[in-house]
């Protein structure tokens, strides 16, 4: 049986990687969510097993100690980790595995799994990324300063990705990511989003420009 693809959906907090990620598997059975472990407390309606295994942070190290770990990370006094058991599981499926994760985790995958089809997510515009981290709720003004001042940091890994996609509307990003994913699976590029043809809206949002 010929293994699944490693998918890594990555992007800047609150760019809607989680949202595309669930449409994107309520459409395709054979794309299978990587569960990260996290130290961190569940946010409003978030399940243990479901949207990540949420351990302390002695656990995590013991995780750390035992080299369980695909990639991790500490961000926001919270440690984040992909659990190299997970995507065997998947893989060995037949499936494909999705990780829906930051940059600093996502640039750790690509260095252990070279092959891994790299999506980074972008919005239109620096101000549309803030409204969506203020309606998410979740958010303290300490935090959302936080992530604020990590917007252009994220956006200097864009040249490690193989593809952007656009999160203005929902459904065509949702498209594009299907799309992207039909055309690895057959060995090809998609050349619609590769990231190569695209760095210029890259610079825009550095610039604070909208690309929408």
């Amino acid at each position: 049986m010929k293994k699944g693809l490693i998918l890594v959906l990555s992007g800047p907090s609150g760019v809607g990687k989680g949202t595309i990620s669930a449409r994107i598997r309520s459409h395709n059975s054979n794309i299978e969510l990587s569960i990260s472990a996290t130290t961190r407390s569940p946010r409003k309606d978030e399940v243990d097993g479901v949207h990540y295994y949420f351990i302390d942070q002695n656990r995590f190290d013991e995780l750390i100690s035992e080299n369980a770990f695909a990639e991790y990370v500490r961000k926001y006094n919270s440690s984040y980790g992909t659990l190299k058991a997970e995507l065997e599981r998947i893989m060995n499926k037949g499936h494909d595995v999705l990780l829906d994760i930051e940059p600093i985790g996502a640039m750790n995958i690509k260095r252990i799994y070279p092959e891994a089809v790299m999506i980074f997510v972008i919005p239109k515009s620096f101000e549309a990324l803030k409204i969506r981290l203020w309606n998410r709720g979740s958010e303290t003004a300490e935090s959302f300063d936080r992530r604020n001042a990590d917007f252009i940091k994220e956006l200097n890994t864009a040249n490690n990705y193989d593809y952007f996609v656009v999160n203005d509307n929902l459904s065509d990003a949702v498209n594009a990511v299907e799309r992207i994913v039909k055309a690895e699976r057959e060995g090809v590029k998609c050349n619609d989003f590769l990231a190569s043809d695209q760095l210029d809206k890259i610079e825009k949002l550095k610039k604070g420009e909208s690309i929408c």
